[in-house]
């Protein structure tokens, strides 16, 4: 039986990236950062989670960048490269070039795909059978990319990416595993696909298939570097967290009720948002250079509609001496700006302390650093708000509905603001679930969804 230690990892590094340009200008797309981090390094580093001691890299479009960031080891993982040549060969070509290097059985993952799953089962499962070949797949119905694959009772029935069938109902995850024999077929230095093996393999019922559950993360193209930035993004949150498990509470009761005492909930705003009117905020100024920390600078600064700060600091500017509950921060950067009107308090609750900024000069905002999803003693805090803004990991439309839920029972009369409400199916599904008063108003805050939802009648609106 094949021990995971010795089953080698082929890794197809050598596309052009087109759908990057002009990210891929100059670079290949194993060497985009993301998080601070090459997305070859991302991979490796699952890979080493996983045992893997050998990875074999094909590489062809600037490949030898690669071979010099990386070497010929990381974190004790050897480091093979194999270069197309002067003629291309295709994604086959390259993996039938290092065959003879290759045990009998090996996994080939694609360059831009971020798999992280439990690679033994997935090897013990496909040494059960005899078959050829095995694809990982996962249920997409065409949400993250057309869906290409027909599976049923273990069995790849058909993998095309060119006919669409209405049966294809899972696509390629990304990851597959194969024994030498499925490339008989294939002479060396000729051009083929990976998928061509894949779709003739189907055809020959010799291709397993192997359903994981989570959803597929890639960075081959322009979303899907994006949905995959922010899914590592909160994987280094909850990382933090189980290092960090043991610090305090901010806050006891009573402190809180000396917080809220005294406070009339204002629900007699008007909102008007342009585009003209947001972009022209001041953002060039000591207290934004001062508080806004490298990492979020890349994006902080943007126009309305591509990220929400300009609309977070219009928002506050009209609420006065009013509480403004801000959930998942992260490192503070939300906080700064709906800090900026300072006769209101700002609270903010950061799951993760990754702040590396000194917010003490800020005397209006708190941070409460807890999990406020546990802490039923701020609920009295969250309800004589006038303002919430919730940007909470994972995103995935359960805490959303839960916390929703929470504020419709409770009778809240304030104003709920949302982020990220199209960034995925069950944020789309938790949006559209809501029957209250609501406003989709993306256009003037974060690309991936902002929506506004109004739980009073005196509230006014105007939209331009």
């Amino acid at each position: 039986m094949n021990s995971i230690y010795n089953i080698p990892v082929v890794i197809l590094a050598g596309g052009l990236a087109t759908r990057l340009y002009p990210l891929t200008n100059n670079i290949p797309k194993s060497l985009i950062s993301i998080n601070g981090k090459f997305m070859l390094a991302h991979q490796l580093d699952i890979l080493k989670e996983q045992n893997i001691s050998n990875v074999f890299l094909c590489i062809s479009h600037l490949g030898e960048m690669i071979q010099q960031q990386f070497g010929t080891e990381y974190l004790g993982i050897k480091l093979h490269y194999s270069f197309d040549g002067p003629n291309l060969i295709g994604t086959g070509g390259a993996i039938r070039q290092i065959l003879p290097k290759l045990s009998d059985t090996f996994f080939v993952l694609y360059g831009d795909s971020y798999v992280s799953t439990n690679y033994s089962s997935i090897l013990e499962f496909f040494n059960n059978y005899t078959d050829k070949g095995l694809m990982t797949i996962c249920c997409n119905e065409n949400k993250y990319d057309t869906s290409n694959v027909i599976f049923k009772n273990d069995k790849i029935l058909v993998y095309d990416k060119k006919i669409k069938l209405p049966e294809m109902r899972y696509i390629d995850y990304g990851m597959s595993l194969f024994r030498k024999s499925a490339f008989d077929l294939y002479l060396n230095n000729h051009r083929f696909d990976l998928s061509d093996v894949q779709h003739n393999l189907a055809k020959e019922n010799q291709l397993l298939g192997y359903e994981i559950k989570q959803r597929l993360y890639e960075m081959g193209s322009v979303n899907g570097l994006s949905d995959l930035t922010t899914l590592l993004k909160e994987k280094n949150m909850s990382e933090w967290i189980m290092k960090n498990e043991a610090y305090k509470p901010t806050m006891d009761t009573e402190t809180i009720q000396k917080s809220i005492d005294g406070i009339v909930q204002q629900t007699n705003t008007k909102i008007v948002l342009n585009n003209v009117q947001l972009d022209v905020i001041n953002f060039d100024t000591e207290y934004y250079q001062k508080y806004v920390d490298n990492y979020n600078k890349r994006w902080f600064f943007l126009e309305s509609g591509k990220e929400n700060y300009r609309f977070l600091t219009y928002i506050s500017s009209l609420f006065s001496n009013q509480i403004i509950i801000d959930i998942g921060s992260d490192r503070g950067a939300s906080a700064v700006s709906l800090a900026t009107n300072k006769s209101n308090k700002i609270y903010s609750f950061d799951i993760v302390n990754s702040r590396n900024i000194d917010f003490s000069e800020i005397s209006n905002i708190i941070f409460c650093e807890d999990n406020i999803q546990e802490c039923p003693k701020y609920n009295p805090l969250i309800l004589v708000s006038s303002v919430i803004f919730l940007d909470v990991s994972p995103h995935d439309g359960i805490f959303e509905t839960n916390f929703y839920n929470f504020l419709l029972t409770n009778k809240y009369k304030g104003i709920l603001f949302l982020d990220d409400i199209h960034l995925n199916p069950g944020m789309e599904s938790f949006w559209n679930n809501i029957n209250y008063k609501k406003f989709d108003i993306t256009k003037y805050g974060h690309w991936s969804g902002t929506g506004m939802v109004i739980f009073n009648d005196t509230t006014e609106v105007e939209l331009s």
